[in-house]
């Protein structure tokens, strides 16, 4: 029997099925013989209500020569079209729900084929996203467990917050999770820390339980001594040692890997590196981030041999770049820019970031915060890379944490608002390449005229005072008056650096005076002087603050400023071009140009 043949008889016998769940269903209409086209493919699936089906994976797409043009999908309970991204949708409420593929052969004819899913609302909860973790704990430091965010799905389309609990132990015994945070204590670097959140469902049978290790590292010796060679959890590393000013890992074994221990802010990521003569035996060193909160947000950027002209490097699987370092013994850079999305050396921009790993399309970390790995591809023997900078942070020659902390803020801060707006005074989050508790405060101060401090306090919309206090949140603050604030940020780590930023919020005046102009002089001899238009003119803070600025352009090209404000005299012959300017004292403006032809 051929594989055509095959694949008929299979889709009657579908055919069948599905209409028969048609009727049980009560949607016959949409799955009557009506749909039997010859393009058409029936099929059906079932998914738990409220989880993310990725429909490749689903139909098992993967016909030779054919590529997928787009995804549509109706829920056929109301008939409503359901949000797809990148192939994928979420069926909020149980029920039917027809999948549309339009498909291009390899001679571009356009195909559409047709697919029924089913979603059945599950007695277990269904997690929408789960908690995130860093790649390790640092021994010794609180850390704040993240809810999950998890729904009970109903059969009537409702949904329920599930309810749970957490717990946490290390080596097997229980820990406390205070305020929802704990406290990993470890003598071993690598001992694992366990946390279990406990999901309610519909009864106490459906219960579920989310299980997450992660490592715990020590890295602060016995002696107070900060250890370097500890900030990294490897998988098939032989060993990593301080040599110099490098920290050097060494592998003979293929996909190696080692990974940061705190995730740390994604724009303006810094790495340095090098290749050791000799020990470069392998295909590829990949440097990986992943955001902290999307892990299928992930870009892979990847060095290889290029010979003599320099390393070769693919962003996430693009075309290869070549750049000036050589990959048998030079010395590299990598940074990372969030407002051009690109990746760069300290030669420039290699490449723009086009794609995460697996073909979706790069649109940027969506936290902002990312995990930091690097890995070795296929090695061929013993192998070393020695780094020398995270960021400013040297990675080795450490005995302290001697470099400040970073203010990262997720919202572009906004520092220019008109007069009774509420302004907002960003939450900011404090990141330290060695500190994963590093704290930011800010203070605001009203400004008086001359820029001094003002004795008045500000205070947030509960009357609570704007001073060292924690800006985990944004804050606002309706301002009636025309007036400006400092808004001093401080970040402070665990040995004490400080980071300060300021910014000045100018709370000032957009709308401009309402302005009228009489009849304008277009015509003169030289001589004459010319009078300027009367002007009348108003503004919403009042006129006392409104200013005139008159100037003409003579006809050899001169600029004059009418020193009487009423008129001025004109000395040769030509077009004399004047612009008028009402202006308040927040400097918006209007103004009139006009010409006076000038004879003799």
């Amino acid at each position: 029997m051929t594989r055509s043949k095959r694949k008929n008889l299979i889709l009657i016998a579908v055919l069948v099925a599905v209409l028969a769940l048609g009727v049980a269903l009560g949607v016959t209409a949409g799955l009557s013989s009506s749909r039997a086209a010859e393009n058409e493919i029936v099929a059906d699936y079932t998914v738990t209500a409220g989880e993310t089906v990725a429909v490749r994976d689903l139909i098992g797409f993967d016909e030779d020569g054919v590529t997928l043009a787009s995804v549509s999908v109706r829920f056929l309970g109301d008939n409503t079209e359901i949000e797809t991204t990148y192939g994928e949708f979420v069926p909020e409420k149980p029920g039917m729900y027809k999948v549309t593929l339009v498909k291009n052969d390899a001679d571009g004819a356009s195909l559409s084929s047709y697919y029924y899913v089913r979603a059945v609302a599950a007695a277990s909860a269904v997690v929408k996203h789960a908690p995130s973790f860093p790649y390790a704990f640092v021994s010794g430091e609180d850390y704040a467990l993240e809810a999950p965010e998890a729904y009970v799905y109903n059969e009537d389309g409702t949904r329920a917050e599930a309810a749970y609990t957490v717990k946490a132990s290390v080596n097997g015994a229980e820990i406390a999770v205070k305020d929802g945070k704990i406290t990993p204590v470890v003598t071993r670097s690598g001992d694992k820390a366990v946390i279990e959140y406990a999901l309610s469902g519909k009864t106490a049978a459906d219960s579920r339980t989310l299980r997450y290790e992660v490592p715990v590292l020590v890295t602060i010796s016995d002696d107070k001594v900060l250890d370097m060679t500890q900030l990294f959890v490897t998988d098939k590393i032989d060993a990593v040692k301080t040599e110099n000013s490098y920290l050097t890992a060494y592998t003979s074994s293929s996909g190696s890997e080692m990974k940061f221990v705190n995730p740390i802010p994604a724009d303006n990521f810094r790495l340095r590196w090098k290749m050791n003569e000799g020990k470069t035996n392998f295909d590829e060193f990949i440097v990986c981030l992943e955001d902290y909160e999307n892990p299928n947000e992930r870009v892979e950027i990847a060095y290889f041999s290029g010979g003599t002209d320099g390393a070769k490097v693919s962003v996430s699987g693009s075309k290869a770049y070549t750049v000036k370092s050589t990959f048998g013994s030079g010395s590299f850079t990598l940074e990372y820019s969030a407002s051009k999305k690109s990746v760069s050396d300290e030669n420039g921009i290699i490449a723009y970031v086009q794609n995460f790993v697996g073909g979706r399309t790069f649109t940027g970390f969506s936290s902002g915060i990312v995990k930091f790995s690097v890995r070795f591809g296929e090695v061929r023997g013993y192998s070393s890379v020695s780094l020398s900078h995270l960021g400013n942070q040297p990675l080795a020659g450490v005995r302290k944490d001697s470099i400040s902390p970073y203010v990262f803020f997720k919202d572009e801060v906004r520092v220019r608002y008109e007069q009774g707006d509420t302004i907002k005074i960003n939450k900011a989050v404090a990141y330290d390449v060695l500190d994963p508790n590093a704290t930011v405060t800010v203070n605001v101060y009203k400004l008086n005229a001359d820029d001094s401090v003002s004795a008045e306090i500000p205070v947030d919309g509960n009357g609570n005072p704007l001073r060292n206090y924690d800006c985990s949140t944004d804050v606002y603050i309706k301002v009636d008056e025309i007036c400006r604030f400092r808004v001093e940020y401080t970040a402070k780590d665990w040995n004490n650096r400080r980071t300060p930023v300021a910014y000045v919020y100018t709370i000032g005046d957009n709308q401009a005076p309402t302005v009228g102009f009489g009849a304008m002089v277009e015509k003169a001899k030289v001589g004459e002087s010319i009078a300027l238009p009367e002007i009348t003119y108003d503004d919403n803070n009042g006129k006392d603050g409104v200013k005139i600025l008159a100037t003409y352009l003579t006809p050899s090209n001169v600029l004059e400023v009418v020193k009487n404000a009423n008129s001025f005299t004109v000395t040769e012959k030509g077009t004399y071009r004047v612009k008028i300017m009402v202006y308040d004292s927040q400097y918006n403006y209007v103004y009139k140009e006009y010409v006076v032809e000038v004879t003799e």
